[in-house]
């Protein structure tokens, strides 16, 4: 949050110049400097002690807005200097004023609080009023809110007497800041708003962004996240238009990308903020930035590192007499160790004495928090009395704060009433705790955002799923792995706002992307493009988080097993579910569901790393031809690992079934059709059961899959069999579907095409980024069709084949939500995608796809169609056999 320093105000007779520079200094610090240079100069020629004392001043505070705070402090004492000698008591009591918060910003408070004091004794007046605000921020940022908006609240009609707008604007602003620490926050959205209007009328256009900035920090808190990330990024482009640096400003950045889990980001920028807020000197902002570096490693279970930076943070605090941020910054190592597994009484009573010395400091929510840690010791402890008293006292927060910590506070809940067993109490807890997570993901339109919101539910989902396995109905494990698993994929999308400019956005990445593909490239010109490319790649990211979400959440409900038996037919349906490491198996077959205990993850998931390993170099018989046969032996052999651990035992219930496979982390990248109890048959894969009913309920309402278009086919560039394989996949279709290649493959003309289309195949390179899966894309003429790109259509293709390597590859993350060009299709409403999760062989994807179309053509549906021309394609050498086997159905199949 920005705090802010804005210009002093002008005692009786002050030159026109100094009252000038005075209000420049927080407007547009740099100019200042430039003009208060020139001014000192003079004075300093001339013996003018006054002019030399404000000059002074006006460089001591523009020094501290562009956080600068050595020379700040410098220059300040100086001014103080001067004016004293000089016999101009007020003149050195202005400068003591922002002398004050220089020495705060650095950490010396006690020096601060002298310096404001001696100030005080001076002022009379608005002056005086004004130094009071100084003092209150002091205060503020001290954890004594009680003294501060006392001050604000003296300072007040003294400052609306006099009409000083920006002082009313600096109150306003310091003011809106101390009512979202306290949780206050249509008071602090109201204090914000004056603050930035008066600003902006004053000319304070610094300041009126830093007020910007400040309303981010208010709409982060309130869970409007969207809201958050637009108006951080308007304010970090306003002080970067303004030359200002921003190491003051990216706490809050942080403190809301973790809020939306963006781990990977939170941490750089958490990283970031100490670098820079510890060269800037700028030690009580830094000790902040440490807190928030423990949080952001303790999200990533890094228990080392959390510990460091907390403990850290809390021994600054304490240098800087910040007795309620000390507690806090306890409270943190607490968790940390609470998370990495301590449980002790000893840690209960420590989590009660901060609760209750939070208290008394003022700081309820912080104080709720704290007993909402002491609660869950309690439970683990089996302490269930005093768990109790620890829930009564965090009860406010099941209806105030963020999403996280309410989605805690019912947890908590929960975990108290199954330990009391009371299992349908428990589950109406989780169930509410739920709905908060719900709501959340509602509020969010960016896809990015929506997939990382599952994260909230994890302890809810977990609780939930082992209530269930000790019910031992298979109907009830089915409700709750589903009632968390691929949320976002469920909702309806949103297309991102402003249009035209994420449209020229994502051109302009095309450009760069096509310059880099330039043979000869000078090394120099091609890392310049690269830093390119990452700037504009953030500005889309960021256009694109701020999506506004939808209106309302209607309450999602699980499917119920008859619906599914209804709509499976003959076929059978598997949903693997991850229980504390332990992997179950749910089938529904034949009117019932049954639940089959696999035994642990583990296994499982190093059985699809040696599938994977080794298809890869089957596929690849160029590079890898030494090693055919080893590679060929190590496929089949994890094939049958894989098969024994995940379908054997289940084989009973399967039968000769079709299958719908809805798999579970690692699951998802598993080529099933390797698997021998998969080999030959019609399969389908999808991210949750939910997701493949209403797809199967789309496909049977329709029963067409012409769409709009028909069928359109593309051919991407640098793949030396997609123009052939287009046009023999033409011939199968009659009449002969239209097909872009060459030049006129573009992502305009592509996505033009796919509109609405009915089927749609693309051959073409594809790239799977696991930095952001977002940027995962299709390889067209003039550069990458990326999920961004995607999620711009107004109607999905109604059944899209995607003959590229990895397209059907997604990003895993907790809750089994998926990212990448996959998921971004099936949210969108394609109902069925037949992709690759592995490297492919072009070839052998040629022969694959005529075979497919043959069949489509001819009626077939599409999971059925995969089979039978990935058998044809056994005959075919090892090479085809590992593409065929690599080729996936998902969605309605």
């Amino acid at each position: 949050m920005a705090v802010q320093s804005p210009p002093d105000a002008a005692p009786p007779l002050l030159p026109p110049w100094a009252h000038a520079l005075l209000q420049l200094a927080s407007a547009d610090p740099v100019q200042a400097q430039r003009e208060a240079r020139m001014r000192l100069s003079v004075a300093e020629a001339m013996g003018d002690d006054a002019a030399e004392c404000l000059a002074l001043r006006v460089l001591g505070h523009a020094a501290r807005e562009l956080a600068r705070p050595a020379e700040a402090a410098e220059r300040l004492q100086q001014a103080v200097a001067v004016g004293e000698r000089a016999g101009l008591p007020e003149l050195a009591a202005g400068a003591r004023v922002t002398l004050a918060l220089t020495h705060f910003a650095a950490g010396s408070t006690a020096e601060a609080l002298v310096q404001v004091q001696q100030a005080l004794a001076v002022l009379r007046g608005v002056e005086h009023a004004q130094a009071v605000v100084q003092r209150a921020l002091i205060e503020h940022r001290m954890g004594d809110f009680t003294a501060a908006l006392a001050g604000y609240r003296s300072a007040l009609p003294v400052l609306e007497r006099a009409q000083d707008r920006v002082w009313l604007a600096r109150l306003h602003n310091n003011r809106g800041l101390l009512h979202m620490e306290q949780g206050r926050l249509r008071e602090a959205a109201v204090d914000l708003q004056e603050a930035e209007q008066s600003y902006r009328l004053s000319g304070q256009h610094m300041l009126a962004v830093q007020a910007v900035h400040n309303r981010g920090c208010v709409a982060s808190l309130a869970g409007r996240y969207p809201d958050a990330l637009r108006l951080f990024d308007e304010a970090d482009h306003g002080l970067a238009e303004l030359g200002c640096p921003t190491p003051a400003t990216l706490p809050d950045i942080c403190r809301a990308l973790l809020s939306v889990r963006l781990l990977n980001e939170a941490q750089v920028v958490a990283s970031r903020s100490v670098r820079e807020l510890s060269e800037a000197g700028m030690s009580a902002d830094l000790a902040e930035a440490q807190l928030l570096l423990a949080q952001a490693a303790l999200l990533r279970s890094d228990f080392t590192a959390a510990a460091t930076a907390a403990r850290t943070a809390s021994d600054m605090f304490q240098q800087q007499q910040r007795p309620a941020w000390q507690l806090t910054a306890q409270h943190q190592v607490l968790q940390v160790a609470w998370k990495a597994g301590e449980r002790t009484e000893e840690l209960l009573t420590q989590a009660r004495r901060l609760a209750v010395e939070l208290t008394k400091m003022g700081w309820p929510v912080q104080s709720q928090n704290a007993s909402l840690t002491a609660a869950h010791i309690a439970v683990d402890l089996g302490l269930l009395a005093a768990a109790r008293h620890d829930l009564d006292r965090a009860r406010g927060l099941r209806r105030r704060g963020t999403a996280e910590v309410r989605a805690q506070a019912w947890h908590a809940e929960a975990l108290w009433r199954a330990a009391m067993h009371r299992p349908q109490d428990a589950a109406r807890a989780l169930q509410a705790g739920l709905r908060v997570v719900d709501d959340h993901r509602w509020a969010l339109g960016a896809s990015e955002l929506r997939a990382q919101a599952s994260s909230y539910a994890q302890g809810l989902a977990t609780t939930g799923l082992a209530l269930a396995r000790d019910d031992g109905r298979p109907s009830r494990l089915l409700a709750w792995a589903e009632r968390w698993r691929a949320g976002a994929l469920m909702l309806p999308p949103v297309t991102p706002p402003d249009d035209a400019t994420l449209a020229a956005d994502l051109n302009q990445l095309r450009a760069l992307t096509q310059q880099q593909q330039e043979p000869g490239l000078d090394m120099d010109l091609r890392r310049s493009l690269e830093r390119e490319q990452m700037t504009v790649e953030r500005t889309i990211r960021l256009r694109a988080r701020a999506t506004p979400g939808l209106a309302s959440s209607p309450l999602s409900r699980p499917p119920q097993v008859r619906e599914l038996a209804q709509a499976l037919g003959e076929r059978a349906l598997v949903e693997f579910v991850d229980i504390g490491g332990d992997l179950a198996a749910i089938v529904v077959a034949g009117a019932r569901a049954s639940v089959h205990w696999l035994g642990p993850v583990t296994p499982a998931a190093h059985s699809v790393q040696k599938l994977r390993f080794a298809l890869r170099r089957l596929a690849d018989p160029g590079r890898f031809a030494g090693s055919a046969q080893a590679a060929s032996s190590a496929a089949y052999l994890a094939g049958q690992q894989l098969d024994a651990l995940l379908l054997q035992p289940l084989k009973r219930r399967l039968g000769d079934r079709a299958l719908v496979i809805v798999p579970t982390g690692a699951l998802h990248t598993v080529p099933w059709p390797a698997l021998p109890s998969c080999t030959h048959r019609a399969l389908t894969v999808a991210p949750s059961a939910a997701l493949w009913l209403r797809a199967s309920r789309d496909s049977a309402a329709d029963g067409s899959v012409h769409g709009r278009v028909g069928t359109v086919l593309v051919a991407g560039p640098r793949l030396a069999e997609a123009e052939r394989e287009v046009e023999a996949v033409a011939a199968q279709y009659d009449p002969t579907p239209p097909s872009l290649q060459g030049p006129a493959a573009t992502v305009a003309a592509v996505s033009a095409a796919l509109d609405g289309a009915g089927t749609a195949h693309i051959a073409a390179h594809a790239s799977f980024r696991a930095d952001n899966p977002q940027f995962s894309a299709l390889h067209l003429a003039d550069g990458p069709l990326t999920v961004y790109d995607f999620e711009r259509l107004e109607h999905a293709p109604q059944r899209l084949v995607l003959a590229a390597c990895q397209s059907g590859v997604s990003a895993v993350e907790p809750g089994d939500e998926l990212m990448g060009l996959a998921a971004a299709v099936l949210n969108l409403g394609t109902r069925v995608l037949i992709a690759s999760v592995m490297d492919v062989n072009d070839a052998a994807t040629y022969e694959l796809m005529l075979v497919l179309h043959r069949e489509l053509s001819a009626g077939a549906d599409a999971s059925h169609a995969l089979a039978i021309a990935q058998q044809q394609l056994d005959q075919h050498g090892a090479a085809a056999r590992a593409t065929a086997y690599s080729f996936v159905c998902f969605g309605a199949g």
